[in-house]
């Protein structure tokens, strides 16, 4: 084997022991810390071949621990710059029901409804309730069903 291929796996096996991380992400770290770009490929395809890496399961376990404080759409665009598969992480959103992201954005908005209800009335407390859903990544349509749950 290699010495710079040892010396890089050894940084990333590191890395991993405290973050999971998807391939993307870890490429992106090798090469920063001065690892040539093919030791890298060597070593990322290496984690992959050796289950360290798998980005489908890095996407389930970040939408399962962020979907009870985000929309869809904020969690989405976060996994895609993390470099994972657009169709994979559809489906994955297609397992989530509705009712299950109106319930969590009900949860969210009824938060935000208890801190602006004395200060804000009518229009101006639904705008501020549908803006801070649309910040957390809800789309129009679920945003607008949610806040009349919550009113």
């Amino acid at each position: 084997m290699d010495k710079d291929f040892i010396i890089a796996k050894n940084l990333a096996l590191r890395l991993l022991n405290r973050y999971d991380k998807t391939q993307k992400e870890m490429k992106k770290y090798l090469i920063d810390k001065s690892i040539e770009e093919n030791v890298a490929n060597k070593v990322v395809k290496y984690l992959v071949e050796y289950n360290f890496i798998n980005d489908q399961r890095y996407a389930r376990n970040y939408i399962r621990k962020n979907v009870s404080k985000y929309g869809e759409k904020k969690i989405f665009f976060d996994l895609i710059l993390k470099g994972l598969d657009k169709e994979f992480l559809k489906e994955e959103f297609l397992k989530i029901s509705d009712d299950e992201k109106i319930e969590i954005g009900v949860k969210i908005c009824q938060k935000k409804y208890e801190s602006i209800k004395n200060k804000s009335e009518g229009f101006k407390m639904r705008h501020k309730l549908f803006c801070h859903l649309i910040n957390k990544g809800y789309d129009y349509d679920l945003a607008t069903k949610i806040i009349e749950r919550v009113i």
